[in-house]
């Protein structure tokens, strides 16, 4: 509980490895702790009972609630997304004020855009293209 409250407000995916025996303690600590977010299960990877669940926690702990589980458990989870998400204004003056201030690739450009705008890379990169194509 006290590793997952350092980790609540994390934009990225979590990865976590659980357990059997401990899957449904798990379920309902990310629930309480982290809220209703979208995740995956998957058991025994790579191997001959592969399994691969996916769904929102609550969905998860109720799919598992009457399962008994054997092997291997990976646990992903879908990062916070309670941090701002820029407005297309806004992301177009920045692109167009990094354009001018940065010797960075467009790709790269868009990389670091998304990481501080909330938006995706792909979307990021369309939109700093056709400002090159058509500047204002």
């Amino acid at each position: 509980r006290e590793q997952l409250n350092k980790v609540l407000d994390l934009p990225w995916t979590l990865v976590f490895l659980e357990s059997p025996h401990r899957l449904m303690d798990s379920l309902e600590d990310l629930q309480s702790i982290l809220g209703d977010r979208r995740m995956i299960v998957a058991r025994e990877l790579t191997k001959l009972h592969e399994e691969i669940y996916r769904g929102s926690i609550s969905a998860t702990r109720k799919h598992y609630q009457t399962s008994t589980l054997k092997g291997e458990i990976t646990l992903v989870i879908e990062g916070s997304n309670s941090g701002e998400v820029w407005s297309e204004p806004r992301l177009l003056d920045e692109i167009r004020k990094t354009q001018i201030s940065s010797a960075s690739s467009p790709s790269q450009l868009a990389k670091n855009l998304a990481k501080n705008s909330g938006w995706p890379r792909s979307k990021v990169y369309d939109l700093i293209q056709s400002q090159e194509q058509n500047p204002k």
